[in-house]
């Protein structure tokens, strides 16, 4: 989406949820069961995924749109085979390459974008991160939220879907390309 190897971090219509998971097994099957459209962008890490084929299974299912969590974006320099390695297994899992990638401290160092500029894949960053405690944050417009479910930091899944529920939320790709849709009925 960019013509130069570069991270996209807000949009320009409305505001979206990503998650970034690594962690969760019953809980987070039974949440992504329950999702409805317009989905969260889920970041899923690939090591989680291969732990629980059930969320892998309903994430596919589903057709929930799903990017690439990286490892921490330093971790790319010291080691440019963790990118390849993370590639291959996503597309073995969903049978094509990933559209969007994130490091877990969204920190991407330039030898990490320019490797996904050559994937053509996305490096996607967040334009308001989620701690928890942290009240539910309000999103303004091309606001791009993301939100942690980690062994270590996770917002629990109830406050997720009472976010999406309080504030109109768009899809990624509707917030960065400002799509929006405005038909008139004329009678018959």
């Amino acid at each position: 989406m960019t013509d130069q190897p570069d991270v996209i971090t807000k949009g320009t219509y409305g505001s979206a949820v990503t998650v970034n998971i690594s962690y969760g097994k019953d809980d987070a099957i039974q949440w992504l069961e329950s999702l409805e459209a317009p989905f969260p962008l889920i970041f899923a890490d690939i090591e989680w995924l291969e732990r629980s084929p059930n969320a892998l299974n309903v994430l596919i299912k589903k057709k929930i749109p799903v990017g690439l969590l990286g490892k921490e974006g330093l971790s790319y320099e010291e080691n440019p085979s963790y990118l390849e390695k993370e590639i291959a297994s996503y597309e073995k899992m969903f049978k094509k390459k990933p559209l969007w990638f994130r490091t877990i401290d969204e920190e991407f160092p330039s030898s990490l974008r320019n490797a996904l500029f050559q994937h053509e894949i996305n490096a996607l960053g967040s334009s308001v991160f989620w701690s928890f405690p942290e009240k539910t944050p309000r999103l303004g417009k091309g606001a791009i939220l993301s939100v942690p479910y980690h062994r270590e930091q996770q917002i629990p899944f109830k406050q997720i879907d009472a976010l999406r529920a309080s504030q109109p939320l768009h899809t990624v790709e509707d917030v960065l390309f400002g799509v929006s849709l405005k038909t008139k009925k004329y009678p018959q």
